[in-house]
């Protein structure tokens, strides 16, 4: 009505703007003067038209944004890499030492600062909050409930495949043909052909007096009786090819559950921090029903992370003494692209996993 003036509000229903001197009220509501609908003011409608937009946008398209995020906070970052690193290095003093309960500890300690940082990073930019992760330390335990749910997350995806690879890796050694257990039958029966390098000599006495190795002669009577040989049972059979094939398909299956099952369980972890609902995979493949397309976008922008950051991470490593404190660079820098990657996901599909 009054294009010069600034809206005020916004109708809710029918999207038209209306300055001060239109205002209509009823008691404290604002209500169109058009259709007669609530109003919002004109702040929260250009906020909640903002958010849409971004929304709209894919994954994809934000990729410049993923990337830059974790400089998005340069000291929490340097802190959190140089925190990681000094972990590292006492985990490759202990593992030189020999101190394996020490080397354990590291590891899993840096795994979980790492990865209390990434879970925090998806919760603040999936509310909206793009510009830090810093986490809010209470105690110990926040480490440990983070490294608790990447855990279960790893074991639901990660799970099936090691358990095919064991099933496929007995398979295979149990029908090489030179496997430990033949090499040990065939040793066996060569002891019984021939004396052992060590014999006595009156063990060799025998065997020249008998070269054939028939035993002595059952029609003397001073003869000692034939040992009794014990019956042997024949050696089970190794798996048949159809059972080999079988165990390939399921590692195959297992590889491919892995490779798309693991950015959901992080995302469900991350969302629900409940170690129950991560281990539910029937509560992961609904997530990616409801996230649709969008999930597919975190899983391959996920899949690149993973590669080029194990790429870079195995170059660093070969670097003496200090590589393994640069990595702590590489590997802070991937957690939080990762969880930035999962929060965007998840504000993108808040109506349909009814977080709003």
């Amino acid at each position: 009505r009054h294009p010069s003036k600034p809206s005020t509000c916004v109708c809710r229903s029918c999207g038209k703007a209306f300055c001060l001197d239109c205002e209509q009220r009823v008691q404290t509501v604002l209500v169109c003067p058009e259709c007669e609908s609530l109003c919002v003011p004109a702040s929260t409608y250009l906020a909640a038209q903002e958010r849409d937009r971004q929304r709209a946008r894919s994954l994809f398209q934000e990729l410049p944004e993923i990337v830059a995020y974790p400089l998005c906070d340069r000291m929490a970052f340097v802190l959190l890499a140089i925190v990681t690193g000094v972990f590292g290095v006492m985990t490759r003093i202990a593992a030189y030492s020999g101190i394996g309960a020490a080397q354990a500890a590291g590891v899993l300690l840096s795994t979980g600062i790492l990865t209390w940082y990434a879970f925090t990073a998806a919760a603040r930019v999936s509310s909206g909050n793009r510009t830090s992760y810093m986490p809010e330390f209470g105690d110990v335990t926040d480490i440990a409930n983070a490294l608790k749910l990447a855990g279960g997350a790893m074991l639901i995806s990660m799970g099936p495949l090691v358990l095919a690879l064991v099933l496929v890796g007995v398979d295979a050694w149990q029908m090489m043909p030179g496997s430990t257990r033949q090499d040990a039958v065939s040793e066996a029966m060569a002891g019984l052909e021939s004396p052992a390098p060590g014999a006595t000599p009156d063990a060799l006495a025998d065997l020249l007096a008998d070269p054939e190795g028939d035993g002595p002669d059952e029609s003397d009577p001073e003869a000692a009786p034939p040992a009794q040989v014990p019956h042997e049972e024949p050696a089970p059979e190794g798996p048949g090819a159809g059972t080999l094939l079988l165990h390939l398909g399921l590692l195959g299956l297992a590889a491919v559950w892995a490779l798309l099952y693991t950015p959901v369980a992080l995302t469900v972890a991350a969302v629900t921090r409940s170690l129950f609902q991560t281990l539910n995979p029937l509560l992961g493949v609904a997530t990616i029903v409801r996230m649709g397309s969008t999930y597919w976008q975190v899983a391959g922008i996920y899949l690149v992370i993973v590669i080029v950051a194990g790429t870079l991470t195995f170059v660093i490593s070969l670097i003496p003494v200090a590589g393994y404190f640069l990595r702590a660079f590489v590997d802070a820098y991937a957690y939080l692209m990762v969880g930035c990657l999962i929060g965007l996901g998840v504000e993108k599909r808040a109506k349909e996993l009814d977080l709003e």
